[in-house]
């Protein structure tokens, strides 16, 4: 029985290090996603000349399901603030400044409006993977080594 127990609380300790790993893979997800839809955007309004919408419908297979939800919840619910889970309200704020300015002008004004968004979710991008380098990766290694520390004492 305290065999059983033990290794249910390794599993959980592991479970919560596997948790915190996925967390941030999955926000760099989200904003590697917004850059490709901004390079998809810039590409697709610059040479064939479609509304925004229309391209981002087109291409949501290209993209992961954390950011399809993001998609679905901006443009058919009325609240955004639903997506607290991965994102924080200055991110959330970020992509919906960014939904908000597309298709508010001309092709001119379209394009430097997608460059400009492009360019800031490349450097939060890049802070991102800084980020999951030092503290994501580690998610997994903590809970397993954790996990086997409980192990060993209660051994």
């Amino acid at each position: 029985m305290k065999l059983i127990f033990l290794i249910i609380v390794c599993l959980a300790v592991f479970y919560i290090g596997y948790l915190f790993s996925s967390y941030y893979k999955k926000k760099l997800q989200i904003f590697h996603d917004l850059e490709q839809m901004c390079d998809i955007l810039e590409n697709q309004i610059r040479f064939k000349k479609e509304v925004a919408a229309k391209i981002i419908a087109d291409n949501r297979y290209l993209f992961s399901n954390e950011f399809n939800s993001l998609i679905d919840t901006y443009f058919f619910k009325t609240s955004f603030n639903e997506l607290n889970l991965y994102l924080s309200e200055k991110e959330l704020n970020l992509i919906k400044t960014f939904f908000d300015s597309i298709g508010m002008s001309d092709v001119e004004g379209e394009l430097n409006n997608i460059k400009a968004h492009s360019q800031q979710f490349k450097m939060y991008n890049l802070e991102l993977k800084t980020k999951n380098e030092k503290v994501g990766e580690l998610g997994i290694k903590l809970g397993s080594l954790c996990a086997l520390l409980i192990f060993i004492i209660f051994i």
